[in-house]
């Protein structure tokens, strides 16, 4: 356990100090290039990419990988009850024809998922370094661990969001048709091209309650859901998605109930009102952004975290909604480390709880995730 705490912060390190640097260059025959992004990439796909038996869905893909070694394998990767989309089995056809060590495949997962996401932090290059912290110390980096393939479909669909602020319908949609080809659920998102740039939820007194209902009554709004309204939506969803094997849970509690109350979910609930709280602040500091588009996928993330725990589906359908958390956060980092003077001098309290907290929560997912320790090498 040891090891896996050293390990597990070392990377954590490694990539905020890539990403407090990330605009540096060095000359390499005259042409400056992003050393440390470069680095960045380097270290998470190595650390993460070379991991063995760490996430719960490990083992299947290695066996998937090592079955589709057999010259009778179909190119769609079929592993008994598992089916992968064209892209993945891609990916696995491309090793296995040179009969490559399996590690190849988790490799290139986690090249993916790291490429993906540099792409993204460069619009935002001037809080990489909160990007990077609150992305290891979230559920987000343990979720990729566990669920590769959909937060692989993740990564790439925040690189999309640019086109839903400029409103380019087409690049957008033909960056969602291109991304289901690695995850089929990516496909439920694009309606919601038509309405992420909007002022969805203006008024962040409405904001506060619809999240504080969705959590006090959880409970009775699961039942009335999935037995009494929509019994069959559940199937509906799964519609898009026959793997059902990966369930994405909450690190810290575990519970076996998914539906019950625990310490990671008035955690959660503290900082979807602390950023609700501070939105509109937020927007005036960062006025040449569209925040609303983030903001949106955050409320309805947060909505959907404390009613979907009786549904697999909805779960895994709100993983691109509530994985942009890290993302608040980090915007609301940044803001109040640029806000100086006697005026702020909260934002220092502020600071320092949402550090111990995001240090807990990563803590308490090394000591309490499922299969995330003990970290081991191949």
């Amino acid at each position: 356990m040891i090891f896996s705490v050293f390990v597990y912060l070392t990377l954590l390190v490694s990539l905020v100090f890539c990403g407090r640097y990330q605009n540096y260059r060095i000359k390499f025959f005259d042409n400056p290039i992003p050393s440390t992004g470069i680095l960045l990439i380097l270290i998470y796909t190595l650390v993460v990419g070379l991991r063995y038996d760490v996430g719960v869905d490990y083992l299947l893909y290695k066996e998937t990988y090592l079955n589709s070694m057999s010259p009778n394998a179909d190119f769609i990767a079929r592993n008994g009850w598992s089916y992968f989309e064209p892209g993945f089995s891609a990916i696995v056809y491309a090793f296995t024809r040179y009969k490559a060590h399996f590690a190849w495949l988790f490799i290139s997962i986690a090249f993916l998922q790291i490429l993906f996401l540099y792409i993204f932090s460069k619009r935002y290059s001037f809080m990489s370094m909160w990007l990077c912290f609150f992305f290891v110390t979230s559920f987000t980096f343990f979720d990729s661990l566990n669920g590769m393939r959909q937060m692989t479909a993740f990564f790439m669909f925040l690189c999309t969001l640019r086109f839903v602020e400029q409103r380019r319908f087409f690049p957008f949609f033909l960056s969602i048709v291109c991304i289901s080809l690695f995850h089929r659920s990516i496909l439920i998102m694009l309606p919601f091209y038509f309405v992420l740039h909007l002022r969805m939820f203006s008024n962040k007194k409405i904001s506060a309650v619809l999240i504080l209902l969705s959590f006090a009554l959880s409970g009775p709004i699961n039942y009335l859901l999935w037995n009494v309204l929509f019994p069959r939506l559940g199937e509906l969803l799964s519609a898009l998605d026959d793997i059902s094997y990966f369930e994405q849970r909450d690190d810290l509690t575990l519970p076996k109930d998914t539906s019950s109350l625990g310490l990671a979910k008035f955690i959660m609930l503290g900082l979807d009102l602390l950023i609700v709280a501070n939105i509109n602040r937020m927007k005036a500091f960062y006025k040449s952004l569209n925040l609303d588009v983030f903001y949106n996928l955050h409320v309805i993330g947060s909505v959907l975290y404390f009613i979907s725990g009786s549904s697999l589906a909805l779960i895994r359908v709100n993983m691109y909604f509530v994985n942009v958390k890290f993302i608040m956060l980090s915007f609301l980092m940044y803001m109040l480390s640029s806000c100086q003077g006697r005026k702020y001098s909260w934002d220092k309290c502020l600071k320092l709880f949402l550090v111990v907290i995001s240090l807990m929560w990563f803590f308490n997912a090394i000591f309490r995730g499922a299969k995330n320790a003990p970290f081991q090498f191949i």
